[in-house]
C-alpha cells in the first residue's frame, strides 16, 4: 500500500508523462496538468498566493507577445506557484539549458509533423525532475 511519503513522487511521473506526450504529440492535455495540480496539492507541497497573483499577468502578457503554446503557460503557471524555489535557481537554469539544447536536435532530427514548432515541456520540467531526484 503506497505511503504518504510515495506521494511526493507522483509529480516527478506526472512531469515525465507531459513530457513525453508533448514531445510525441505537440499538446499538453488539460488532464495532466490537473492531476499535477492535484498531486502538488495532495503531497503537501506549498502554494504561493503571492506569486499567484504576480504570475497570471505576467503569463498572460507573455503568451499575447510570443508564440508559446498554452498548455506550456499553464504548465509554467503550475509549477511557478507550487515549486518556486527551484525554479528560480542557477541549478534549474543550467539543467533547463542543457535539455532545451537536446530538445531542438531531438526536434531537429525525428519531428516532422509540425515543423517549427519546439516542445516546450520537456524543457520547463524536466530539470525540476532532476532536482526532485537530486541531481
Amino acid at each position: 500500500m503506497p505511503t504518504f511519503h510515495s506521494v511526493k513522487y507522483l509529480p516527478i511521473l506526472i512531469l515525465i508523462i507531459i513530457s513525453i506526450f508533448d514531445l510525441v504529440r505537440h499538446r499538453i492535455p488539460h488532464l495532466f496538468l490537473l492531476l499535477l495540480a492535484g498531486t502538488y496539492l495532495i503531497a503537501g507541497f506549498d502554494f504561493s498566493r503571492e506569486l499567484f497573483l504576480f504570475l497570471v499577468p505576467l503569463l498572460i502578457a507573455f503568451s499575447i507577445f510570443t508564440n508559446v503554446g498554452m498548455g506550456d503557460i499553464k504548465l509554467l503557471f503550475l509549477l511557478g506557484i507550487f515549486a518556486t524555489p527551484h525554479l528560480f535557481s542557477i541549478h534549474y537554469l543550467v539543467l533547463a539549458w542543457i535539455i532545451a539544447v537536446g530538445t531542438l536536435i531531438y526536434s531537429c532530427l525525428f519531428s516532422s509533423s509540425r515543423l517549427g514548432f519546439i516542445p516546450l515541456a520537456p524543457t520547463i520540467s524536466l530539470p525540476l525532475v532532476a532536482i526532485y531526484l537530486g541531481f
